[in-house]
């Protein structure tokens, strides 16, 4: 049997949930790819906090919460067995090591990122997480097959008549603004995130997923945007309605930045 484990610091795992009965899985040049056409499904949160077993905060989705139990009584076996993919939290509850079982039902490749470090096993359909103890940790399911469900895009230039006509810019409606009327991000003047919305420095390969963002720990995230060397760099962004997104920032005046946001978690 394939096993490995690795270990991982906020970094997004993906892999393959497959229901059996209604999902078939050929191989190409490209990898594996889903037979079945199935519709995309919402992001799944999981809320670990440190003394209070792991739960689903928000819509389920295709996750179902099978139980709490204790380490020993897991039967891995049984689950390996099964249709379905399980996620495995690991956690010390009343000094204890527990472990809350989620089954996926889906035909669909996933993302599964968690805001911390953590020991990722993979075992056939069982993924298992261990959550740090020591702090509050948040678990995101999201859809790796159809890709991230885009609510808006857009772009913005930082020339001499952009700067004249605009001040900042308001990603959750996508309008570039001549004020701060409290719903601005963006200060363009002041070069940093305002009214609460948060910025993180993407160091990862490729663009960032929603997976990939609302991975970050809380106290990574900065209003304020690093000095950053010639070319471009990438950003997740939260806004202050808090949707994720991400912000591709290039140190051309007249070139344009790029900017995705993603619909709300919940």
């Amino acid at each position: 049997m394939n096993r490995f484990l690795r270990r991982v610091a906020g970094a997004a795992l993906v892999v393959t949930l497959v229901a059996a009965e209604s999902a078939c899985i050929s191989s190409d040049g490209n990898g594996i790819v889903d037979a079945a056409l199935q519709s995309p499904f919402a992001p799944v949160v999981i809320k670990v906090l440190k003394r209070r077993a792991a739960t689903i905060s928000g819509p389920a989705g295709i996750a179902t919460l099978v139980g709490l139990y204790g380490v020993e009584e897991l039967r891995k076996e049984s689950l390996r067995r099964a249709n379905s993919t399980f996620l495995v939290v690991r956690q010390q509850l009343g000094g204890k090591p527990k472990a809350s079982v989620f089954r996926f039902d889906s035909g669909h490749r996933v993302r599964v990122a968690m805001n911390g470090k953590f020991d990722e096993l993979i075992d056939k359909n069982v993924v298992t997480l261990t959550a740090d103890p020591a702090v509050d940790s948040t678990i995101v399911v999201t859809d790796a097959t159809t890709g991230d469900t885009v609510a808006r895009t857009g772009s913005f230039n930082m020339t001499v008549t952009q700067a004249k006509a605009y001040t900042g810019i308001d990603f959750d409606s996508g309008q570039q603004l001549r004020r701060d009327d409290g719903t601005m991000d963006y200060s363009f003047y002041e070069v940093r995130f305002v009214n609460g919305a948060r910025v993180h420095k993407w160091t990862g390969d490729g663009d960032p997923t929603l997976a990939d963002c609302s991975s970050v720990p809380s106290d990574e995230w900065s209003s304020s945007l690093l000095t950053f060397s010639p070319g471009h760099v990438e950003f997740c962004i939260v806004t202050s309605e808090a949707r994720f997104g991400y912000l591709r920032l290039t140190s051309n005046v007249v070139a344009s930045n790029r900017w995705v946001l993603w619909p709300p978690l919940r």
